[in-house]
């Protein structure tokens, strides 16, 4: 059975390879351990934080407010506290800069003495962790745009930044003509490289303050932001012109003329999300289909 000491070796050993800083400071918050992950994190070597004010990393603006909160907590019931639930704070680094952290620190006895400990992350790597998984979360593998999932996430931010304001907005959805006989004559294969090209044109042809997602199968949307329904309308319509005149080559297989139907609706003052106007884009996407496909309806 592994005993008291040996965990305590243990743990020491993790502290001091850890790539979070560990900070130890007395009830006066005067540093007296830190781990090799302050250089990292502070710029400082751990000789040149261990004993003195742990305030020489808070910000000048910051410190009184710093030392408000710590004496709270050091002479408050609550042992633990994280001290950057919404949002990270910022400590100063050797040469001034400053730097986002996020901070969980616990206060103990020990020998008698009253110690308040602290583990610090940096921030920006961690909103970086999150970033790239909310980006693999909303992308669509196969062509690299915002699956399902995704666009509506960012359609419904959009929209909400736009409510009240002079803002116009629409919505286009966009269907592959004869998916299944691409598939069924040349393979699946090939039907992907379709796919994967409709929406590399598409990403072409839109602005950078749009968002276009691959809804699932051959459908994909569209949100123009500042744009009403004629100026989605043309460019959906160079989006169709570049597919027309484009050909893929897979093997033996050719796919000439890709066509495309589609619905576009403007987005309305009543709309309160994109539920309303994607389902009028998407009834004029079937109207298209109906009436020959290789087409795009609209309406205001």
């Amino acid at each position: 059975m592994t005993t008291a000491q040996q965990i305590s070796t243990i743990l020491e050993a993790l502290v001091q390879v850890a790539d979070d800083a560990f900070v130890v400071c007395d009830k006066d918050g005067i540093t007296r351990f830190v781990n090799p992950a302050v250089k990292a994190l502070f710029g400082y070597e751990p000789q040149e934080l261990l004993g003195k004010p742990i305030s020489i990393l808070i910000p000048t603006e910051l410190q009184n407010r710093h030392t408000a909160h710590m004496e709270a907590f050091r002479d408050g019931p609550i042992a633990a506290k994280q001290m950057s639930e919404r949002e990270p704070i910022s400590v100063l680094c050797k040469g001034g800069g400053e730097r986002p952290v996020r901070a969980s620190i616990q206060k103990m006895q020990v020998d008698g003495e009253w110690v308040l400990a602290a583990v610090v992350r940096d921030a920006l790597v961690d909103t970086e962790a999150r970033r790239r998984l909310q980006e693999l979360a909303d992308t669509e593998p196969l062509t690299g745009i915002l699956n399902r999932r995704g666009f509506l996430r960012v359609a419904t931010e959009k929209i909400a930044r736009a409510r009240g304001r002079d803002h116009p907005m629409s919505v286009a959805v966009l269907d592959l003509d004869h998916l299944k006989k691409i598939n069924d004559t040349h393979g699946h294969a090939v039907g992907d490289a379709v796919i994967t090209r409709i929406a590399r044109v598409i990403t072409k042809c839109i602005r950078e303050a749009d968002a276009a997602g691959r809804l699932g199968g051959d459908e994909f949307v569209i949100l123009f932001d500042g744009a009403g329904v004629e100026i989605a309308e043309r460019a959906c319509e160079r989006i169709r012109d570049e597919l027309r005149d484009s050909s893929i080559r897979l093997g033996d297989a050719i796919v000439e003329g890709i066509t495309l139907s589609g619905g576009i609706s403007g987005i309305v003052g009543t709309d309160q999300n994109i539920d309303a106007a994607l389902a009028r884009a998407d009834s004029l996407m079937y109207s298209a289909k109906q009436m020959g496909r290789n087409t795009v309806h609209t309406t205001a």
